[in-house]
């Protein structure tokens, strides 16, 4: 899907901030990491809208710190609206949904 111009920049800086935010993991900067991915979602709900799989994506990337910081249940809350939104627009089978759906598998067993 391609951006209208006046969302173009928007676009960028989602892109921009992913790769921070995989910088930030890399460093073990896990609280800033977070920060950032949220910040990432909220952009990325506002420029692609709530149902696109950019959220779902960004949605699973909050979800994945939320799990490390012990946040189970929104974690939980996470997973299930990526893969939801991943499933509708991309299919069971695609690699964002198996994802999405792992995450959550992994989220179960850390819960016992």
């Amino acid at each position: 899907m391609t951006l209208p111009k006046h969302l173009e920049l928007q676009g960028l800086e989602c892109q921009r901030l992913g790769m921070l935010v995989r910088q930030l993991a890399g460093e073990q900067k896990y609280q800033e990491a977070l920060q950032t991915a949220e910040q990432r979602l909220e952009l990325s709900g506002g420029t692609y809208g709530p149902e696109h799989p950019m959220t779902a994506t960004c949605l699973n990337d909050v979800g994945t710190f939320a799990q490390a910081f012990g946040q189970y249940d929104r974690a939980e809350e996470l997973f299930e609206r990526a893969s939801k939104i991943h499933r509708k627009a991309l299919g069971d089978a695609h690699p964002h949904n198996i994802a999405a759906l792992n995450n959550l598998a992994l989220l179960y067993q850390a819960k016992g």
